[in-house]
């Protein structure tokens, strides 16, 4: 019998988290925890943001910030604790990620001097997509989500 509630699959392995997981773990953490920040900053400062002449609602803007900190928080635990969704969900993300955040760079953001660093924006941009893939398809990740290398 089963002692988990959870199907064997989808159980943590007793393997030994790899480098490049823990580094992928941070790096959720690390994004989730800057949007977490750009929440408390709406939150805190929404009168301010309300007497700004912005093209966007800061409603959007804590909505936005919201979304990326109820994904990133089940999206780390999954990576942590080597859940079989989570290097999918990971990919997904990061794509969705990049894809939102350019849609906000070309369609919603005040052209001025701060827009000409759009080559070093995309070179990061693409930077963090390939890092999220290579260290998923690493032999000893894809063993440690229960995939086969």
């Amino acid at each position: 019998m089963n002692p988990s509630p959870l199907p064997d699959k989808e159980r943590a392995p007793s393997l030994k988290r790899p480098f490049a997981v823990t580094t992928l773990f941070e790096l959720v953490l690390m994004f989730t925890g800057l949007q977490a920040l750009r929440l408390w900053g709406v939150l805190t400062s929404w009168d301010f943001l309300y007497s700004l002449p912005l093209s966007i609602s800061p409603v959007l803007l804590g909505l936005s910030a919201a979304f990326w900190v109820a994904l990133g928080l089940p999206l780390a635990w999954g990576i942590w604790s080597a859940r079989g969704w989570a290097p999918r969900a990971t990919r997904w993300a990061g794509i969705a990620f990049v894809t939102v955040h350019w849609l906000d760079r070309l369609i919603l953001q005040i052209k001025g001097p701060q827009s000409d660093n759009w080559p070093f924006d995309l070179l990061m941009s693409a930077m963090l997509l390939i890092s999220v893939i290579a260290i998923l398809a690493l032999p000893k990740a894809r063993v440690y989500f229960g995939e086969k290398p």
